[in-house]
């Protein structure tokens, strides 16, 4: 592992330990046994640091997302499988977690393109799926990028815990409701026992 690896490596660790409010680059060089002086070669401070890790992280959540969507052949498993990774990878990728889930508005300076990178990126994919249904039959959506963009959204306002909590419901229960609902509409003769 070269230097520039080893810094976002210890990196990622002590902002997902500590936060990035109280981990300083003097802590990140001593963690790696590295200069700061080293540090400051490959970054200008520790939000750059801290930006990297978030997106790398991203990277690597939306790498598990097509993986998954691939492996699955119906649309509404690929919306699933997208649906699953994202709730159950999240979780692993703490420092995304966090800015995701928590605390935004105190990363919101360092990571302002992020969450925009991110959620074009996160659209692409449902689009992706959305076209692959329109061509399989399964879907009949008109207007592709308005039905992606909406959907990134929605999904990404749910706060899983909390709606697991508050209904009783297992994360594949609450997806397989959420995905029949999305797919089948709430209409009076698309209801199902």
């Amino acid at each position: 592992m070269n230097k520039e690896e080893l810094i976002l490596v210890t990196g990622r660790k002590l902002f997902s330990q500590f936060g990035l409010k109280k981990v300083t680059t003097e802590d990140i060089a001593k963690s790696a046994h590295v200069s700061k002086a080293t540090v400051y070669r490959y970054y200008g401070n520790k939000s750059e640091i801290f930006e990297k890790v978030v997106r790398l992280e991203a990277e690597e959540l939306l790498k598990a997302i097509r993986q998954a969507i691939k492996r699955e052949h119906k649309v509404i498993d690929k919306f699933k499988a997208h649906l699953r990774v994202r709730f159950e990878k999240i979780r692993e990728l703490v420092n995304l977690y966090w800015v995701t889930h928590e605390t935004w508005g105190d990363f919101w300076p360092h990571l302002a393109g992020i969450g925009d990178w991110f959620q074009e990126e996160e659209e692409k994919i449902v689009k992706e799926v959305m076209i692959f249904g329109n061509e399989t039959g399964e879907l009949e959506v008109e207007r592709v990028d308005l039905a992606s963009h909406i959907t990134v959204t929605v999904l990404k306002s749910i706060e899983l815990p909390w709606a697991l909590a508050k209904q009783g419901l297992t994360a594949s229960e609450y997806i397989d409701i959420l995905m029949d609902m999305i797919i089948n509409g709430i209409g009076k003769n698309k209801l199902r026992n």
